[in-house]
């Protein structure tokens, strides 16, 4: 059987989904940790004053959140949803040539079944001469 859309696709999509989530969800929580490295700076600052060295591994930690974070946005952007992704299949199926050829499908299928019930008249026609005979 030849699928004009595999049900595979469908089931990528719903995994892309889950991902699409899950990045959401991690970009979320760099959020609040880059929020909390902030304040965690500042406290320290105002109790201990400024330290050298302290301050370079915040830098360094929160250049870590930061890129970690852009990754995650970056993914957000370019994973589609799954209302997305499905658009995006029907789309690539619904071309000229294939609403053509279904046209014409359905235009052999009509006209077989107009071939069946004009057999079927003619029969029931002959059946009622044949019996007034």
């Amino acid at each position: 059987m030849e699928y004009i859309i595999n049900p595979w696709w469908f089931y990528l999509a719903s995994a892309l989904d889950s991902l699409h989530i899950i990045a959401i969800l991690v970009a979320i929580l760099f959020a609040l940790s880059f929020v909390i490295l902030v304040v965690f700076y500042c406290e320290h600052e105002s109790d201990y004053g400024y330290d050298k060295t302290y301050t370079s591994r915040m830098l360094r930690t929160a250049k870590k959140i930061v890129i970690a974070f852009g990754v995650c946005v970056t993914l957000i952007i370019i994973i589609p949803s799954e209302t997305t992704s499905t658009k995006m299949m029907i789309a690539n199926t619904l071309t000229k040539e294939n609403i053509k050829g279904g046209a014409s499908f359905t235009q052999d299928q009509i006209g077989q079944i107009i071939d069946k019930i004009a057999d079927a008249a003619i029969k029931v026609k002959q059946a009622e001469n044949g019996d007034k005979t």
